[in-house]
C-alpha cells in the first residue's frame, strides 16, 4: 500500500470535521499536505495524514467505513474507539498491521520487528520497539478485540541501527 496525496474536493470535505476534532487549529490548511492510506483491518478505513509544513509534525485521523472520524492523539483509547466503532478485523494477515498500528498510534513506541501469530488466546507473540527510553522486546498478547496486552518487557542492549521514520504499514 502506499500513501495517496488527498484530491482538493475531498479535503475541503473533511476540513470542519477535522478542525472540530483538534489538530489544525491556528494551521493554514492549505499550506498542508494531506496523505490518506487504507487500514486493511478496517472495512473501507483509511488512515488520513495531515503534514503542518512549520512544524514538519504530522496530525493523525481514521476515518471509517460510516464516514465516522478519530484523531488518534497517542493514547490507546483512540485506537480503541477505532476498533469499537470500525469493527476491527483480524486476521493472520492483518494482525502484524494492526499491531504495528497500535503499537504507533497508543504510544508505546516504533516497531523494529514483529512475530506474532494465532494462539488459544487470540494472538500472541514478539514485538522489537523503540520506545522514548531504549529498545525493547516485547511479548504481547492481542485479543479479538484488539486490546494488546505486554506480557513482559525486556531491554535489548544490542541496538540495531534504526532510522526515525513516519508510521507506514
Amino acid at each position: 500500500m502506499k500513501w495517496r496525496q488527498m484530491e482538493d474536493h475531498e479535503v475541503e470535505a473533511l476540513l470542519p470535521t477535522l478542525s472540530r476534532l483538534g489538530g489544525l487549529r491556528d494551521v493554514d490548511a492549505a499550506a498542508c499536505r494531506f496523505e490518506d492510506i487504507g487500514l486493511p483491518f478496517y472495512h473501507f478505513g483509511n488512515l488520513i495524514r495531515v503534514t503542518v509544513p512549520d512544524n514538519h509534525d504530522f496530525v493523525w485521523y481514521v476515518r471509517l467505513e460510516d464516514e465516522s472520524i478519530t484523531r488518534l492523539d497517542g493514547h490507546e483509547h483512540s485506537v480503541h474507539a477505532c476498533n469499537d466503532r470500525a469493527p476491527l478485523t483480524l486476521t493472520d494477515e492483518l494482525i502484524n498491521p494492526y499491531v504495528r498500528f497500535m503499537c504507533y498510534f497508543s504510544g508505546l513506541g516504533k516497531v523494529f520487528e514483529l512475530r506474532v501469530k494465532r494462539s488459544a488466546v487470540g494472538y500472541t507473540g514478539k514485538v522489537w520497539i523503540f520506545e522514548d527510553d531504549g529498545f525493547f522486546e516485547h511479548d504481547v498478547n492481542v485479543t479479538v478485540r484488539g486490546v494488546l496486552v505486554t506480557l513482559e518487557r525486556t531491554p535489548v542492549a544490542d541496538v540495531p541501527q534504526f532510522f526515525d521514520a513516519s508510521f507506514s504499514l
